[in-house]
């Protein structure tokens, strides 16, 4: 009877004894999204939303990773097995005026150790792109690179003019 008491009293404590390196925190850091603002190209400092933005990926079937309207700036994922990531970006989706062109991201891998539990986390060098227009014409006019590097979320990485 002891024996199966002490044996219970064992069990419990080493199924309950996770240490902190065991649980990933929802606020430790993971691979950041490509951040994205679109700008008016007469104004070059003021935001100008998209109407019926959507973003999907090139050469895929796959649902769009962004619908939304009228929107200034989306937050999108690069591909973390591949040097490259090539997005469908559609303009006014719904509407008489749907245009679409295809920026193309080019970047290194590097992964950062976080933690036991949290793994790994990718960040993305020496950032590039290239805009192609679709059939319809350019709607994206020009672009900027603020930042080649992208390990965070904090400020724009592109600014898209329009």
């Amino acid at each position: 009877m002891i024996k199966n008491i002490f044996i219970l009293i064992v069990l419990f404590f080493i199924t309950n004894s996770c240490t902190r390196d065991d649980i990933c925190s929802g606020e430790t850091p993971t691979t950041p999204l490509l951040i994205i603002t679109f700008n008016d190209s007469n104004n070059p400092t003021a935001r100008k939303s998209v109407t019926g933005l959507t973003v999907r990926l090139a050469n895929s079937s796959a649902l769009s990773f962004f619908k939304n309207d009228p929107n200034d700036s989306i937050a999108i994922p690069l591909n973390t097995n591949s040097r490259t990531t090539s997005f469908i970006i559609i303009r006014d989706i719904d509407g008489p005026t749907q245009n679409s062109d295809t920026i193309n991201f080019s970047y290194e891998n590097n992964a950062v150790y976080i933690n036991r539990a949290c793994g790994f986390k990718n960040n993305f060098i020496g950032l590039d792109r290239t805009i192609g227009e679709g059939n319809d014409g350019l709607w994206v006019l020009r672009s900027t690179i603020n930042k080649t590097t992208v390990e965070d979320e904090i400020e724009a990485h592109i600014t898209i003019f329009h």
